[in-house]
């Protein structure tokens, strides 16, 4: 099922945008939370599907595997250093049992190691049990894009809003003048893939 996001305080092009720069990074830092309350983070190889599912592999006997076991809630942070690029993702995990799937995350993973000039993922070289992928449903994501010219506009910050379990409350949309808060609009995006 394709998911059909919200635009929320963002442009009509923040699906395209978002997706391509996913696309176009392969490394994010995976914040995870433990049974003991505390956040662990660790770095991970990544691939975005057409409906905006991120995967990613590790192994069953990694801390972060454990923790996800626990409380599948999830943030990914990808950093761009040379063009001043972050997103933020917020979703949840959920291993995969596809095999397609699986297969291509891991294929992803040794590509991705490829391009960084490494001969074989970080991952391969743990001794924690036999290697599983993870799918994470996002439920938002948060682009800031600083090295665009217009200081803190709108062509600086772009959201996506999946609207699920999201408290719209709690949720603040950055970047956006407290002016033209009341004022935002969303877009209904209706093709994502």
């Amino acid at each position: 099922m394709t998911k059909k996001p919200k635009l929320v305080g963002s442009s009509p092009g923040a699906v395209n945008n978002v997706f391509e720069e996913l696309a176009a990074h392969h490394v994010a830092v995976l914040a995870t939370v433990g049974e003991d309350g505390l956040p662990h983070q660790t770095v991970v190889y990544y691939s975005i599907n057409s409906d905006f599912t991120i995967t990613f592999a590790t192994k069953k006997e990694t801390l972060k595997y454990l923790n996800i076991q626990g409380d599948n809630n999830v943030r990914m942070l990808v950093y761009d250093e040379k063009t001043l690029l972050t997103i933020q993702v917020y979703g949840k995990a959920n291993e995969s049992t596809d095999e397609k799937q699986k297969t291509k995350a891991i294929e992803d993973m040794y590509w991705a190691a490829d391009q960084n000039d490494h001969e074989l993922p970080p991952l391969t070289k743990l001794y924690a049990g036999e290697l599983v992928v993870f799918e994470v449903s996002p439920v938002h994501m948060h682009m800031a894009y600083f090295i665009r010219p217009q200081a803190g506009g709108y062509d600086t910050f772009e959201t996506l809003d999946f609207g699920e379990g999201i408290d719209k409350k709690r949720v603040k949309i950055s970047g956006l003048k407290p002016s033209l808060d009341k004022d935002r609009t969303v877009i209904e995006q209706t093709d994502i893939g």
